[in-house]
């Protein structure tokens, strides 16, 4: 199984909202404690709300990538799977330009599909790397043995 732009260090938004918002439950959990018992209500809707945003992050963080496994491309988000197509349906592969720089697969039915794992998680990750030969090995093992690619 391979993993293309799944979770890693670049991911680190993600990972900082998600720690940032634990931080601010803790803090409204504190404050809900020792409050009025009028007010008591609006520090726990703070903690649920921050441990809510929190877990969210965290979960776009790990859960968001392509993977390739078994002749298969498979694109989640959130852990939940998009849209799974056999490597062998892809004629083509490319980058999609822009700030995202999403995965476009081009389908031997003449569809096409963007890959939405491949998303805004990745961003810092390309601006190390402007030639884009991350990308190009990427699209390699998209398209599968023996394949061309278009950068």
């Amino acid at each position: 199984m391979t993993v293309l732009r799944g979770p890693s260090p670049w991911a680190l938004p993600c990972w900082l909202v998600g720690v940032v918002c634990g931080v601010l439950a803790v803090l409204a959990a504190m404050w809900s404690a020792d409050a009025r018992a009028g007010d008591r209500p609006v520090g726990i809707v703070l903690v649920v709300v921050m441990v809510l945003a929190g877990a969210g992050a965290l979960a776009l963080r790990r859960g968001t990538r392509v993977v390739v496994d078994g002749g298969t491309v498979t694109d989640q988000v959130l852990y939940r799977t998009v849209s799974t197509t056999p490597q062998s349906e892809v004629l083509a592969a490319h980058v999609a330009g822009g700030a995202w720089r999403w995965f476009v697969l081009e389908l031997e039915d003449g569809s096409v599909r963007t890959l939405l794992g491949a998303g805004p998680l990745q961003v810092p990750a390309r601006w190390f790397d402007p030639e884009g030969r991350s990308d190009l090995a990427d699209l390699d093992v998209l398209m599968g043995p023996a394949a061309t690619t278009t950068g």
